[in-house]
């Protein structure tokens, strides 16, 4: 039946009547929320939300863009990072089971002289100020509050906090504790040290204001050794003791981390996974990431012999760990991800070869805005390990007859002609054609060359309705230029190439080419360019065996300014202020290692993607919050009919609190009655009246405040209005609902409940 139909009070109670009693709604999933850093950079997002009037005018971002850098540069002087930890107290106290490993440093004197830094910019900078107060609004309030009590939260901790992820657990406790954990379940354990007391009174004040019980619980060890049975609606448990605190998802976790803890230390740090993490430690961490790959790979689950085969040969089954270490240091931000191997690398992961210095990067401009290079196995070593994967009759014999059809041999008189360097960058404008680059090394130009023009005169001789192939050369300070141009009908594509000091560069024309060629001789190469050499690690001298080089803010700026135009002004200027990345990669005998290098934190990539993003997360955050409303307004309805159903002496329920659980938050071994039916957990919910939510009083759930009003005579209700209002009165529509089941909305929030009447003007949804 469906209640959004219209249908009058009377024959809504008679249909209530003659339902069978409905279920009643119980807690099944714990949701545990973290307070996240604030965005600063959204002042640019908020900032292009404004309609301009007719005519539109320009914006000048300009100043608040400056204003925003100038900020950043602050930052990166102002904030000391933590230290890099070069050993673990925490570590000995991972189970040994762990499978993943997280260690993070304790960041509250970092956000709290972020903190100080925003404010004094805020008093010194009237640009930034106004900003702040007129796009942020009320976000910079809930922010400022969130980071504050991150900061009073760490102030509790030590240097570091472990998250760990367990597996193949075996069984603990005893079965009538109700404390059994199986063989292969997992389990999150997170862990730190207490450095001054006070630290349960802390989280108890947090719980209450935000969470509620079904959110967490927390234990003293007495506490915790009485417990003999996990909580139904699954909250996180914490365990506060003198010197640690210890998070668990589950009971029996929480118990074997502290009889860990007790014992001193466990048994991880004698596993390979533990002696591999304390060996990571010894080169400075900041924020440590480490998988334990084996007990995935062995117990994957198998598919057919010819996909075994393919996974086998491809070398990556030989995975052991990924660690990933970021490092701040020297206003310099660097990612180290170190990929291990059980042996030397084989099959597809072993393709990339040892560092070496790649003479490509010397035909691209040092104002690329993205370029990649590699050092690989020879093309034809990589071929014949590809036919050897395909393993296929078709494409060998598809190959076959291409090359008779060509009059080459693609391994023979191609591949083994090249070297084992390749290069690509985009050098000019991406947009409306993109201006890219490649250089090969080639070990054979003429014989290379040869092959080429075998099978150009191959094609043309077979080529249908005038899609041939021409090419023409121009030899200019010694280099001869080709330009090959593609006939297709009355559309003509070219690229341009040429042989130079033992590369091939390829280009989208000629004169593209005849640039590269030039920056090789002039020496205004990204080779040479002190930009590069400064991002790329100084403890590899040999070389690299890949690189990504990139300085997104201009490419994105291209593409951002054509595609919102109206965003130009604000693009333009933040685009100037980009700053390039490096991504290098090493191939060592039995590992990979990337490393991942910048100069600190990027804004004009923050901002030019927060300009189109920010908004459209925020309009979708607000849908979304608007849909949820609706919903728990119809969950609300139903209830109401459920409790008419069940106790038809009472009619409808006169508040949420009567259709709740009541005070203990517990409902089991029919504790429903009429003052409190148990048809919806709502202990998650802020109320004002002793964690009520009593008649005509405002209940808070996520982004929505709700209330429900009833008309009654006698202890019998024969009406009630459920109405929910945003609690932001910006950020969206109201919705009510009476008993006859019809959902109406109204934009924009209201400042108190409405009656009924009042709530049937409303609009249907």
């Amino acid at each position: 039946m469906g209640y959004e139909q219209s249908v009058n009070q009377a024959a809504v109670k008679q249909l209530c009547r003659r339902q069978d009693a409905a279920a009643s709604f119980r807690p099944r999933y714990f949701r545990w929320t973290a307070a996240a850093a604030v965005v600063l950079m959204a002042v640019s997002a908020y900032a292009i939300q404004d309609t301009p009037p007719a005519p539109p005018k320009p914006v000048d971002y300009g100043p608040l863009v400056e204003e925003l850098v100038h900020f950043q540069g602050k930052l990166e002087q102002g904030i000391q990072m933590p230290a890099l930890r070069t050993q673990s107290r925490l570590l000995a106290l991972a189970p040994a089971s762990t499978t993943m490993y997280v260690s993070l440093p304790n960041l509250g004197d970092a956000i709290g002289q972020l903190d100080q830094i925003l404010h004094q910019e805020l008093k010194e900078s009237q640009v930034l100020n106004d900003a702040w107060q007129t796009k942020v609004g009320p976000f910079g309030a809930v922010a400022e509050e969130a980071l504050g009590k991150f900061q009073q939260f760490s102030q509790f901790l030590g240097n570091e906090i472990v998250v760990v992820n367990s597996s193949n657990v075996k069984e603990a406790g005893s079965r009538s504790s109700g404390l059994m954990a199986r063989a292969g379940s997992e389990s999150i354990l997170v862990i730190a040290e207490v450095r001054k007391p006070g630290l349960r009174a802390f989280l108890q004040q947090l719980v209450t204001q935000y969470g509620g019980k079904s959110t967490a619980i927390l234990y003293s060890q007495q506490e915790l050794l009485a417990a003999t049975k996990a909580p139904k609606s699954q909250p996180l448990l914490v365990l506060v003791r003198p010197d640690f605190v210890v998070a668990a998802t589950d009971l029996a976790t929480l118990k074997r981390a502290n009889a860990e803890i007790n014992r001193g230390a466990g048994k991880f740090t004698s596993t390979p996974f533990g002696q591999h993490l304390t060996q990571a430690y010894t080169d400075g961490v900041g924020v440590l990431f480490a998988m334990d790959l084996e007990p995935l790979v062995s117990g994957r689950p198998h598919g057919a012999a010819a996909q075994e085969k393919m996974i086998q040969q491809s070398g990556f089954e030989d995975l052991k760990y990924v660690t990933a270490n970021g490092r701040y240091v020297g206003g310099m931000l660097t990612n180290n991800v170190l990929l291990t191997f059980k042996g030397p690398r084989q099959g597809v992961a072993a393709w990339l070869a040892p560092p070496t210095q790649i003479g490509g990067l010397d035909f691209v401009s040092s104002d690329t805005n993205v370029a990649g290079a590699m050092v690989f196995k020879t093309l034809a070593d990589i071929f014949d390990e590809v036919l050897k994967l395909s393993d296929s009759p078709s494409t060998r014999s598809s190959l076959e007859q291409a090359e008779q059809e060509l009059k080459i041999n693609f391994k023979q008189d191609v591949l083994k002609k090249f070297g084992n360097q390749l290069v690509f960058s985009l050098d000019g404008p991406i947009l409306p054609t993109p201006s890219w680059k490649v250089v090969l090394q080639v070990s054979d130009p003429e014989g290379l060359q040869q092959a080429f023009t075998l099978a150009l005169v191959a094609i043309n001789a077979q080529a249908k309705d005038g899609k041939t192939i021409s090419v023409d050369q121009q030899v200019e300070n010694g280099v001869t230029y080709y330009n090959l141009r593609f006939l297709n009908g009355a559309k003509k594509d070219a690229i341009g190439y040429a042989f130079v000091d033992g590369y091939l560069i390829l280009a989208t024309s000629r004169e593209i080419v005849k640039d590269a060629v030039d920056i090789h001789r002039s020496g205004r190469s990204l080779a040479k360019s002190g930009e590069l050499r400064a991002l790329i690690p100084a403890d590899n001298p040999n070389g690299v065996s890949a690189l990504i080089y990139q300085n997104i803010g201009p490419l994105m700026g291209q593409v951002l300014a054509q595609q919102s135009p109206e965003l130009a002004p604000m693009i333009q200027p933040i685009a100037a202020h980009s700053k390039p990345t490096v991504t290098t990669a090493y191939g060592e005998e039995n590992a990979i290692r990337v490393v991942s290098t910048s100069r600190g934190l990027d804004v004009s990539a923050i901002l030019i993607t927060g300009a189109i993003a920010i908004p459209n997360l925020l309009r979708s955050r607000n849908a979304a919050n608007a849909v949820a409303a609706a919903a728990y307004v119809r969950t609300l309805n139903t209830a109401q009919v459920t409790y008419a159903t069940n106790y038809p002496n009472r009619g409808f329920a006169p508040d949420i609190a009567t259709l709740g659980f009541g005070p203990a938050g517990v409902c089991d071994n029919g504790g429903a009655t009429e003052t409190y039916a148990c048809i919806m957990d709502t202990t998650s919910w802020t109320a004002p009246d002793n964690g009520q939510c009593t008649s005509g009083k405002w209940c808070t759930k996520d982004a929505y405040r709700y209330s429900i009003s009833a008309t009654c005579n006698k202890n019998l209700c024969e009406d009630f209005v459920v109405v929910a209002t945003p609690v932001d009165p910006s950020a969206g529509k109201s919705f009510c609902s009476t008993s006859d089941g019809v959902v109406r909305i109204q934009l924009g929030a209201v400042g108190s409940p409405v009656s009924p009447s009042e709530c049937q003007a409303w609009p249907p949804q």
